[in-house]
């Protein structure tokens, strides 16, 4: 199994962070509660369902599902738990959310035809409202990954007539769009800049492929100015998420090919770290996929025996495992403030469910 590639409610749980945040700092498993949930249509053979990626500043939750005929949809799961499943309006044979803000807005890219690899990035509103966009007339991609919560849009695009090297971009809320290059960024094939994760000071972090494709990770301040960095020791870094006070959350890759997470502090400082249970061999460890404000990180790992469990890690250091009950596979891809985790897990059908963790 390979894991993809994070309402304007009252937050009415809020009084509840400083419980949550100590419980997970502390280490404690405190009897969390799992919700799972399908959205309506999602299909039952193996390889479909549904696949959560986000969840936002109450518990509403992003993601896709892939129905009974293999075609892709996108759902906004609300706190209340109702699901609404949408496609960008048109013929459209493939829709992907990738990230939801606080405001209930979500971001993504969609094809229009099923014999299409052209992605076309689109902005959907709370209300349902959807604006779609390409960053040039040439770009036969444009990926959006990433929404603040102001509605300011970052990911990366590729035009048709050059090499198909991978450029970032930032979308302001009035659909202005300036592209960017990190240092180094090779020109090559799939070379280039990757933004993962934009925090509401317009701060921007992500990967980029150098000359002889190496991933190194990449943050992007408010002005523009891009500065690389590696985790030490990594041969491969990548930055994947970034919170408010610009503490980023990622992965490297080791020598051997194995993966391990990091966090990097905004004055630059680097620590690496491990779940307990991670494989150590070739495309096993940790992945860390998300990072909220309080520090605490989600994410999945890979076992000796190739299973995926989801953790999440304290701003400390403490390291929580979990799993759905009874499930082959569980993944985390998302957390939000009040610490709540999303992702899906994976039955012994081979049919995906998403969930959200409440600890």
């Amino acid at each position: 199994m390979t894991a993809p590639i994070s309402w304007s409610q009252a937050w009415a749980g809020r009084i509840a962070v400083p419980c949550l945040c100590m419980l997970f700092a502390l280490g404690i498993r405190a009897q969390p509660t799992f919700t799972s949930f399908d959205a309506p249509g999602a299909g039952t053979g193996g390889g479909q369902g549904t696949f959560p990626v986000g969840v936002g500043g109450s518990t509403g939750t992003t993601g896709w599902y892939i129905d009974g005929r293999n075609i892709q949809h996108g759902f906004v799961r609300g706190p209340g738990g109702s699901i609404m499943s949408f496609d960008v309006p048109g013929l459209v044979y493939k829709t992907t959310p990738l990230s939801i803000n606080t405001a209930g807005a979500v971001t993504g890219y969609y094809f229009a035809e099923q014999a299409s690899d052209t992605e076309t990035g689109f902005v959907r509103t709370a209300d349902g409202t959807f604006s779609t966009f390409v960053v040039s007339y040439a770009a036969v991609h444009t990926s959006p990954r990433s929404i603040d919560t102001s509605g300011v849009v970052t990911g990366w695009y590729i035009n048709c007539c050059f090499y198909l090297a991978l450029q970032g971009f930032v979308r302001a809320i009035d659909g202005t769009i300036t592209t960017f290059d990190a240092p180094d960024a090779g020109t090559g094939n799939y070379q280039g800049t990757v933004p993962t994760s934009i925090n509401d000071a317009g701060t921007i972090a992500g990967c980029t492929f150098d000359t002889s494709s190496v991933e190194h990770g990449f943050v992007r301040d408010v002005d523009g100015a891009v500065t690389n960095f590696d985790a030490p020791g990594a041969a491969a870094t990548c930055a994947f998420s970034i919170n408010t006070e610009g503490t980023i959350a990622g992965y490297t890759v080791d020598a051997a090919s194995v993966h391990h997470g990091f966090t990097r502090a905004v004055n630059g400082a680097i620590v690496t770290f491990d779940a307990p249970g991670a494989g150590a061999a070739a495309n096993q460890g940790t992945m860390a996929m998300a990072i909220q404000d309080d520090g605490a990180i989600a994410g999945y790992y890979i076992d000796s025996s190739n299973l995926y469990h989801g953790f999440v890690r304290a701003a400390n250091g403490a390291i929580t495992t979990f799993d759905y009950p009874g499930a082959g596979d569980t993944v985390g891809m998302g957390i939000n403030d009040l610490g709540a985790v999303t992702g899906y897990y994976i039955d012994t059908s081979s049919v995906s469910h998403g969930y959200l963790l409440i600890p």
